[in-house]
């Protein structure tokens, strides 16, 4: 499936939530520039994803990205993928291990 994501070149939104995904999707995502909406929702529990959270920072036109319930915590979050994003308008990060939200937060991103 990874290879045939890139083929889609004009998807703006993908929904993967609660599916037991493993880590090689994430890289593949990042040839998508079109994707507006991205939801991961519950996808890894083995957290095989979260070094791999980088690939998303090069996905400019990302309008709504959704990482709730993965596990995720301060650590795993990289800055540039809040950085980068200057299209985003909605970051879910709930149900995730985050304890010092405002310092990921501060100076990175403003959501409206």
């Amino acid at each position: 499936m990874p290879e045939a994501l890139c083929r889609m070149s004009n998807l703006k939104v993908l929904a993967l939530s609660s599916n037991p995904l493993n880590g090689d999707i994430i890289p593949q995502i990042r040839c998508l520039q079109s994707l507006e909406e991205l939801y991961l929702s519950s996808i890894y529990p083995n957290h095989a994803f979260v070094p791999a959270l980088s690939a998303l920072c090069e996905l400019k036109n990302l309008r709504v990205l959704d990482l709730s319930n993965n596990s995720i915590n301060d650590e795993n979050i990289p800055a540039c993928l809040l950085r980068n994003l200057s299209s985003l308008e909605a970051l879910y990060l709930s149900q995730n291990h985050l304890t010092n939200s405002p310092r990921i937060l501060a100076g990175e991103v403003f959501l409206t």
